[in-house]
């Protein structure tokens, strides 16, 4: 989360909502909130109703959850997902920007609805 973090002001230029869903209890999503600073929304899902509804995986021989990013569009469509193969695995500031610049230009290229 905390590359999310070093180029958050990127993301809101590109009209981005960033919103991290976690496996913890509220009161420790708020605890690492507020020791990191984290200038984005954190959703604490400890039951995983929404981590599971999203494909994220557990595996138990690489220490828990494995990452996963997934870009929605401003109609709720799923556009772009990462599944990590490891806790190390996950894409770029970079990579997620450019995504979000594609997904920006396709919608300003559409016909109004």
């Amino acid at each position: 989360m905390a590359q999310l973090r070093q180029d958050y002001d990127k993301f809101v230029a590109e009209d981005t909502t960033i919103l991290v869903v976690g496996p913890e209890d509220a009161k420790a999503f708020s605890n690492y909130w507020q020791k990191n600073k984290l200038p984005f929304v954190g959703l604490p899902d400890p039951t995983h109703t929404i981590l599971k509804q999203y494909g994220q995986e557990i595996k138990i021989f690489k220490f828990g959850r494995m990452p996963a990013q997934v870009t929605i569009d401003k109609q709720g469509v799923v556009r772009f997902v990462h599944y990590g193969h490891d806790a190390a695995d996950i894409p770029t500031n970079e990579e997620l920007l450019e995504v979000l610049e594609t997904l920006n230009k396709e919608q300003h290229a559409s016909p109004a609805q």
